[in-house]
C-alpha cells in the first residue's frame, strides 16, 4: 500500500509539473523561436550557438539570483520571526524601501557603489586592501548584484507570512526530543517553507530572467542576456521581425491558463458524472 500511495503521489506531482512546464515553454522558449525564424525570414542571419549562448548566460544568471534572493529572505525571515512585532515591522520596512525607489536610479545607485569613484573603492583604499570593487563593474557579478538589489524585495513578504506561519509546535517536540538544531531546520522548517520558497524562486526567475535595464546598465559584452538581445535588434529598426513573437508572449501563457483551466473543470465534471452513475446502480 505504501509503495503504491509514493506512485499516486507521484503521478499527482507530475500532473500539476507537466502544466508548468508547458507554461513556461508557451512563455519562454516559442517567443525566442519565433523571433529567430522572423529574423531569419528577413534576410538577418546569426549563428545559432550564439542564440544558444546567449540563452545559458540568461538561465543561469536568473538561477544565481533566484537562489541568492530566495535564501536571503528566507534566512532573514526565520532570524526574526521571533523578534517582537516592532523590530520585525522595522525590518521588514527596510527591505521593501526599495521598491518605491524608482528601477533606474536604483541601478544607478549600484553602479556609483561599484565604480571607481564610489564609495567602496575609497573604502578600500582608505583601508589599504587588496580589495577593487571597481573591477566588478560590468561583468556578471555587478549583474547579479544589481538583480538581488531588484527581486529581493519582492520575494521578503512571502517568506515572512510564510515565517509567520510555522507551526512551532512540532519545532519544539523535535527540539525536546533532542533533534539537533540542524536537523530541525532542514527536516521540520524547511520542509513547512517548501510551497513558499518554491514561489520565490519562480517568481525570482521570471523577474530576472526578463529584467532588461540591469544587465544593460551593469553587464558587460560577455554577459549579454536575451533581453539585451532583443533590445538591440528593436534599436536596428527590427521591431516588426519580433510581431510574432510579441503577441505570443503577450497572449500565449493566459490562452494556455485559460485552456488547462478548461481541461480540469472538464476532467472535473466527467469525474461527477462517473461518480453519480455508479451511485445510481
Amino acid at each position: 500500500m505504501e509503495g503504491w500511495s509514493r506512485e499516486v503521489k507521484s503521478v499527482r506531482h507530475l500532473a500539476y509539473t507537466a502544466p508548468a512546464l508547458v507554461l513556461l515553454a508557451v512563455g519562454f522558449g516559442w517567443p525566442l523561436v519565433l523571433l529567430v525564424v522572423g529574423l531569419g525570414s528577413n534576410g538577418f542571419t546569426f549563428p545559432a550557438r550564439l542564440i544558444v549562448r546567449v540563452e545559458m548566460t540568461t538561465i543561469e544568471l536568473a538561477i544565481t539570483v533566484s537562489v541568492a534572493a530566495t535564501a536571503l529572505a528566507t534566512a532573514l525571515a526565520l532570524v526574526v520571526r521571533n523578534l517582537n512585532e516592532w523590530v520585525r515591522r522595522t525590518v521588514f520596512f527596510l527591505c521593501l524601501f526599495p521598491m518605491g525607489v524608482n528601477i533606474a536610479f536604483r541601478v544607478f545607485g549600484v553602479q556609483y557603489l561599484l565604480s571607481p569613484e564610489g564609495p567602496l573603492v575609497a573604502t578600500a583604499e582608505a583601508l589599504n586592501l587588496s580589495l577593487n570593487p571597481g573591477a566588478l563593474l560590468f561583468t556578471r557579478t555587478a549583474t547579479t548584484i544589481g538583480l538581488i538589489h531588484w527581486t529581493f524585495p519582492v520575494v521578503v513578504p512571502l517568506m515572512f507570512v510564510a515565517a509567520t506561519r510555522l507551526d512551532e509546535a512540532t519545532e519544539h517536540a523535535a527540539l525536546l526530543l533532542g533533534a539537533p538544531q540542524r536537523a530541525v531546520v532542514f527536516r521540520v522548517i524547511l520542509p513547512q517553507l517548501g510551497p513558499a520558497i518554491a514561489t520565490s524562486f519562480t517568481l525570482s526567475f521570471c523577474l530576472a530572467y526578463g529584467s532588461f535595464i540591469t544587465p544593460a546598465a551593469l553587464g558587460g559584452i560577455n554577459d549579454v542576456t536575451i533581453t539585451r538581445l532583443i533590445g538591440s535588434f528593436l534599436a536596428d529598426g527590427r521591431g516588426a521581425d519580433a510581431s510574432a513573437a510579441a503577441v505570443v508572449a503577450l497572449l500565449g501563457p493566459t490562452v494556455f491558463v485559460l485552456l488547462f483551466w478548461l481541461a480540469l473543470r472538464a476532467a472535473r465534471m466527467s469525474t461527477m458524472s462517473t461518480r453519480h452513475l455508479s451511485a445510481e446502480r
